[in-house]
């Protein structure tokens, strides 16, 4: 997996709050299929 995270358009460098977009990438290590499940949430809050 690749995590990669991109600032806004707006957004500077270091500045708390400012947009972007976070990327994830996986890649197959063979064919076939297979489910995927995220969990969006805060450091601070519980599953």
């Amino acid at each position: 997996m690749e995590e990669t995270y991109e600032l806004g358009e707006y957004a500077q460098q270091g500045v708390v709050g400012a947009g972007g977009t976070e990327l994830f990438r996986f890649r197959a290590l063979k064919s076939g299929e297979v489910e995927i499940t995220m969990v969006y949430k805060r450091l601070w809050e519980e599953e």
